[in-house]
């Protein structure tokens, strides 16, 4: 055991295991993000819910994730992100555990939401960690970061998929597929946590922080900086918010073809493929094009699907997917350039924003149906408008310098 953690410690001195071992956490840490929209009517019958409870039940988790999110932006920029990353790693793991416990609604409902707060505290300070790593290539490292999130989201949405098919073939019963995985991973997190404890103590390479008196770059804030977070909020609640639906929608008469775990995880590929193009490009190479072109493109994409229906929507929904998904880190590449000490806080104040925001939009959409104001079709075209606005916003971008660093 001890010639184990020596060999762990090691690693993680060198900048680029470190952040191999952050994507696989991260990676690992995102399985219930993914799954649970793939169980769709299956989880919303177990529990016995009506389509405004389920769209409560996936997006509840948000609004934790938030404050999750900026408490580790704003411990992070105090004390570094190395402390952050541990404690955060544990608390996963811990909520993981309390998932495969949860029998009912409000259990779950609280399980998810400590889940949620665990994650994206986990999110945040690994993608501050990984930005002081690499302060000359911040876009390709996110870009790192992200494929891999959408590598481990193909693989939990198709296993996802197959376990319902086991539960329908009366192989399983789903509530063991719906909890025992849980418990797998938590206790693989908690595993993998203990390096990082003993390791807490240590200095990261080049790892920015604040001083004492909470002083940052002179850019502190501005209002491109705000509009920056503006895009990055309606991309992330656009995207979660339609990642939760886009299964109810494939059960829909007229728009039944592909399974929707399949489909989910077409669309995480999707992420994967252009991400990992966007990573490899060289960090100046068509930085506005990534800025402008990708919301306007994707989300079109996404409403001339909607509009044909069938399966042209699931195949727009993973066609669009495939550029929209470069904006994100596009942006935040804009954000850590406009204030880079300050970026694990502000990226944890967009997240908090996000998180409030698909909560508040899942919800919502739950509501418009259930009360027949709008069919599910029109509900899910918002998105794609939103889509298009980031891209209006990075044209104001642009057109200011924004995208450049400082």
């Amino acid at each position: 055991m001890k010639k184990f953690l020596s060999s762990w410690c090691e690693a993680f001195k060198r900048p680029l295991s470190m952040a191999a071992v952050l994507i696989l956490l991260l990676g690992l840490a995102s399985y219930c993000s993914s799954v649970l929209p793939v169980f769709r009517s299956v989880l919303r019958d177990y529990l016995a819910l009506n389509e405004a409870q389920f769209g409560f039940l996936l997006g509840i988790g948000a609004v934790p994730g938030a404050l999750g999110a900026l408490l580790a932006g704003l411990w992070a920029r105090r004390s570094g992100t190395r402390r952050v990353v541990a404690a955060a790693l544990v608390s996963v793991a811990l909520s993981l555990f309390g998932l495969g416990l949860a029998r009912t609604y409000v259990a779950m409902v609280f399980m998810l939401a400590w889940n949620s707060f665990s994650y994206q505290g986990l999110v945040v300070s690994a993608q501050g960690h990984l930005v002081a790593m690499f302060p000359g290539n911040r876009r390709q490292v996110l870009a790192w970061q992200l494929v891999g999130a959408s590598a481990f989201g193909v693989l939990f949405t198709i296993a996802a998929e197959k376990m319902l098919t086991l539960v329908s073939n009366g192989s399983v019963s789903f509530p063991t597929i719906l909890h025992q995985p849980f418990i797998c991973l938590g206790i693989c997190l908690l595993a993998a946590s203990v390096p990082w404890v003993l390791q807490r103590n240590a200095s990261a390479p080049a790892e920015l922080t604040a001083t004492a008196s909470g002083q940052t770059t002179a850019r502190t804030w501005n209002p491109w900086i705000a509009l920056t977070m503006t895009a990055l909020f309606l991309h992330g609640t656009a995207d979660s918010t339609l990642f939760i639906w886009l299964p109810r929608l494939l059960e829909l008469e007229g728009y039944q073809s592909f399974k929707p775990g399949y489909v989910l995880s077409a669309y995480a590929l999707a992420y994967v493929g252009s991400r990992a193009i966007l990573a490899m490009l060289p960090e100046k190479t068509l930085r506005r094009s990534f800025i402008l072109l990708p919301g306007v493109v994707g989300g079109g994409l996404w409403l001339l699907g909607l509009s044909l229906r069938g399966s042209w929507a699931a195949i727009a929904y993973v066609a669009g997917a495939f550029f929209w998904s470069c904006e994100f880190p596009a942006f935040l590449a804009v954000l850590g350039n406009q204030t880079p000490k300050s970026f694990p806080a502000l990226l944890a104040i967009t997240t908090m924003l996000i998180g409030f925001g698909v909560t508040g939009l899942s919800t919502l959409f739950g509501w418009l149906w259930d009360c027949g104001a709008l069919p599910l079709p029109a509900i899910l075209a918002i998105p794609g408008v939103m889509f298009a606005a980031v891209s209006l916003i990075g044209g104001i971008l642009v057109a200011q310098g924004q995208e450049k660093p400082a």
